[in-house]
C-alpha cells in the first residue's frame, strides 16, 4: 500500500483501486488497510470485493473487471506485491488502445528480499533493494499476470 499511496494517489491521482479478496481470513485487516489509507490520503476511489470461496485468479480478474461501471477506462490487473512507478503507469496508458490493443509488459522479478537479505539485521529500503545484484533477479518473459487493457464499456 505504501507504493500504491505514493505512486497512484500522490503522483498520479487518476486511479480507482478494486481489491478482490478471496476467503474470510484477514479480510477485515485488508479492509482496514484500505479504509485507513482512504482517511489518511483523502482517497475515496476504491472498491473492496470479498468472495467467500477458494482463490481463482481468473475469477478474481473477471469479478474485478465486471465491477467497473465507467466507460473508456484502462483496466490494470496486478498482484499486491508488484512495485511500479508513475512513469510505468503512463507507459501503460500509451500502449493500450480501446478495442484494439492490450499491453502485456515483460516483468522483472527480484527474489524475495527476506531471503536475499536474510543474513542482515534488517531488510534494506526499496531504493537499496533496487540495486541489482547478479543472480538475484530474472526477467519473466512468460509471466502474463499483469495486464493492461483499454475498454469502452457499454451499459446497455
Amino acid at each position: 500500500m505504501q507504493n500504491f499511496r505514493e505512486v497512484c494517489i500522490h503522483q498520479d491521482g487518476r486511479i480507482h483501486l478494486t481489491v478482490v479478496y478471496f476467503g474470510k481470513e484477514q479480510a477485515q485487516e485488508v479492509r482496514s488497510i484500505l479504509e485507513n489509507t482512504s482517511r489518511a490520503a483523502n482517497f475515496k476511489n476504491f472498491t473492496f470485493i470479498q468472495l467467500n470461496e477458494e482463490f481463482s485468479r481468473g475469477k478474481g480478474l473477471d469479478v474485478g473487471a465486471r465491477a467497473w461501471k465507467g466507460s473508456n477506462v484502462i483496466l490494470f490487473f496486478c498482484d499486491v506485491d508488484i512495485y511500479f512507478t508513475a512513469e510505468f503507469l503512463n507507459s501503460c496508458r500509451i500502449n493500450t488502445q480501446p478495442g484494439k490493443r492490450v499491453f502485456y509488459p515483460v516483468l522483472f522479478s527480484q527474489y524475495n528480499p527476506a531471503i536475499i537479505y536474510g543474513h542482515h539485521d534488517a531488510i534494506p529500503s526499496i531504493e537499496q533493494q533496487l540495486v541489482l545484484l547478479k543472480g538475484h533477479w530474472v526477467w519473466r518473459d512468460f509471466g502474463f499476470g499483469m495486464t493492461f487493457s483499454s475498454f469502452q464499456i457499454s451499459l446497455t
